[in-house]
């Protein structure tokens, strides 16, 4: 994947995380001058090697280019806003709908890998599911008797 097809995701998190605005429900408005416009910075896009999924870093100056302090003033909250407001704009899935997507289809996959096993066995069914897919992690007490599973 090259950067030119990104580029204007890039730059449209980097402007709301910019903005000086941010209204949110707790407070009314908060009014901080992150003052990014002017600052040196480097945003990357990748695909994190656990979920896959791809995610923006973007890495800024505390000083911009005029000497003056940037604000870091609740910069998690905005940049959260901004990945929610740029979701929004693309007509992209919120993280939260994706992760009760998926938990729905994991469920759905794991009850049809049990229903279709005559007798069950942790082998079997982790094989089956790795078929499918999935990556499992066997949860092991001190006797190596398995307590639980991951995917």
């Amino acid at each position: 994947m090259g950067i030119c097809p990104n580029k204007c995701l890039v730059h449209s998190f980097y402007r709301i995380v910019g903005r000086r605005r941010f209204d949110f429900a707790w407070i009314s408005t908060l009014d901080v001058d992150c003052r990014l416009a002017n600052s040196q910075y480097i945003i990357t896009l990748h695909t994190d090697s656990k979920s896959g999924i791809l995610h923006l870093h973007l890495d800024c100056n505390r000083v911009d280019m005029d000497n003056c302090l940037n604000s870091d003033h609740l910069i998690g909250i905005r940049a959260k806003t901004a990945a929610e407001e740029v979701n929004r704009l693309r007509n992209w899935k919120r993280t939260k709908e994706r992760f009760e997507e998926n938990k729905a289809r994991i469920k759905k996959d794991c009850l049809a890998i049990l229903s279709g096993m005559s007798s069950f066995s942790w082998e079997k069914y982790t094989a089956a599911l790795e078929a499918k897919g999935y990556k499992v992690k066997l949860k092991l007490d001190a006797s190596v008797t398995v307590r639980g599973y991951s995917i």
